[in-house]
């Protein structure tokens, strides 16, 4: 899967990927914290709530 930041505010990050397969809904892990997945069912999607000058790692998964 591709993953894509299209664009970037203050606090938050538009999201892209390609999807290979007929997911619809996804999982977003961000900076390897398994316990807070966040649930998306869009493609672009937004996380919000970030914090200015902070470098973030991110995955996206499906959820089937």
């Amino acid at each position: 899967m591709e993953l894509n930041v299209n664009s970037t505010t203050t606090n938050s990050a538009i999201l892209s990927w390609t999807e290979k397969g007929s997911a619809t809904a996804w999982q977003i892990c961000v900076n390897n914290d398994e316990d807070h997945l966040i649930d998306a069912n869009a493609n672009p999607f937004t996380i919000s709530g970030l914090t200015p000058a902070t470098s973030y790692s991110v995955k996206v998964r499906a959820n089937c």
